[in-house]
């Protein structure tokens, strides 16, 4: 009896337990921020599933990064996941971020991922919507792409954008060039539920300049960048050039500058915070795609203009091989993702002298979405990040209140009743 007694109330005190670490009410250490709004947490953790989203918490930018992560909710009485996007804060908070109609995976046909500006400030981001005819799905409860829209993650305003097609809009690419993001996009061919291949016809982008709140369109790629992959800076960005093998670096003013590099790369070079030089990763061939390391190689942009597409010399960085180059830290120092199996960790390496040293550390891939850092936040001061509370589902939660209350009637119960028993006994 004894026994049965002390696991009751032991059932009690470990639910208030786990109650009080389970992230009800407390916030995490906050960090400072400098006047810049950015700060480089030196590490990000993997997100609960259970975490509130910006719904519930508001915006909560700007963001230091984003993060694909599972989204765990209640349906009914049953859980249910979901693939969400989570930003991360310059105070180390984490939020879902609830963003109106949103398209996730580009109606399960393509990557519809949203990208964060430079500055953490606005998310460009796909949205559903109608179309004219029957829409082109990946499966039969999709939804078709409709239009285009950026989020401000200080405000929570969002300016949206509808675009007119038959058959759905297919999503070719995302990048922001300082305070101008562009979508790139074309539109499907035809209808229906996609069991095999499918087309599209078009090249177009629209263009959303954030200081000037107005939007531009560039029917077929007017200056011949490509973004369905490209290599973003704090000021400007890299895109294949479709006129040429070469590329076009694309400024927020509409100035681009076309060149070649000497040899081939992997991915698109990453331009410096001035732009004023690229890096990229050395690859044998342009169709190595081995995932082994390679060399740095950073090439010099010069004084290019718009009409300029000559090749730009290579140099090799005397540092390790990587296998993905993800920003600059200044116009001297890279900053390059750590070949260390298993490994999240990020290194800065100096161009001229190959030093190297850990920056931050990535949590492990969780969704098909790979974290994204704003580009100027890896150049911003560091700051130690305080580690986020891993809340539990509203039921759990209930459960486990209810479980402690029980565990506590119970075992006094059972202690008055024994306390009953040897009473009548003497």
């Amino acid at each position: 009896m004894a026994a049965v007694v002390l696991a009751s109330v032991a059932a009690g005190v470990g639910g208030a337990a786990v109650w009080t670490r389970a992230g009800v009410d407390r916030e995490p250490a906050p960090v400072e921020a400098p006047e810049s709004g950015l700060v480089l947490l030196d590490r990000l953790f993997t997100p609960s599933p259970w975490l509130a989203g910006t719904d519930e918490l508001g915006p909560g930018g700007p963001y230091v990064a984003l993060l694909g992560a599972e989204r765990s909710r209640w349906d009914g009485w049953r859980p249910s996941t979901s693939q969400g996007v989570v930003g991360v804060g310059v105070d180390g908070s984490y939020r879902f971020l609830d963003l109106p109609d949103r398209s996730t995976n580009g109606a399960g046909l393509v990557d519809a991922t949203p990208r964060l500006s430079p500055d953490g400030r606005q998310l460009a981001y796909w949205t559903t919507g109608l179309s004219e005819g029957q829409p082109l799905l990946g499966a039969s409860d999709d939804e078709p792409v409709g239009g285009v829209a950026v989020y401000d993650t200080v405000t929570g305003d969002v300016v949206r954008r509808s675009v007119t097609s038959e058959h759905g809009l297919s999503p070719q690419g995302v990048a922001w060039a300082g305070d101008v993001v562009r979508f790139q996009f074309g539109r499907y061919l035809d209808g229906g539920v996609a069991t095999g291949g499918w087309g599209s016809r078009g090249r177009t982008q629209l263009a959303w300049d954030a200081e000037s709140e107005s939007w531009r369109a560039t029917p077929g790629s007017g200056d011949g960048a490509e973004i369905g992959a490209s290599g973003e800076g704090a000021g400007s960005l890299v895109g294949a050039d479709n006129r040429s093998a070469g590329y076009v670096q694309v400024w927020p003013d509409g100035r681009h500058v076309r060149f070649r590099l000497d040899h081939a790369v992997l991915g698109m070079p990453v331009p410096s915070p001035s732009g004023g030089l690229v890096a990229a990763v050395w690859t044998a061939d342009n169709n190595s795609q081995d995932g082994a390391a390679h060399q740095v190689l950073v090439a010099d942009l010069g004084e290019g203009d718009a009409t300029d597409g000559g090749r730009r010399a290579l140099l090799t960085v005397p540092g390790p091989p990587t296998t993905e180059i993800l920003g600059w830290r200044d116009e001297r120092h890279l900053v390059v993702r750590s070949v260390d199996p298993g490994s999240g960790r990020i290194l800065v390496v100096d161009v001229v002298t190959g030093e190297t040293q850990p920056l931050t550390e990535l949590p492990a891939q969780t969704s098909s979405m790979h974290p994204q850092v704003a580009a100027r936040a890896w150049g911003a001061p560091l700051a130690e990040a305080p580690e986020p509370d891993w809340p539990l589902g509203t039921r759990q939660r209930v459960a486990l209140v209810t479980g402690t209350v029980a565990g506590l009637i119970l075992g006094g119960w059972l202690v008055v009743r024994l306390w009953r028993r040897r009473r009548g006994r003497a």
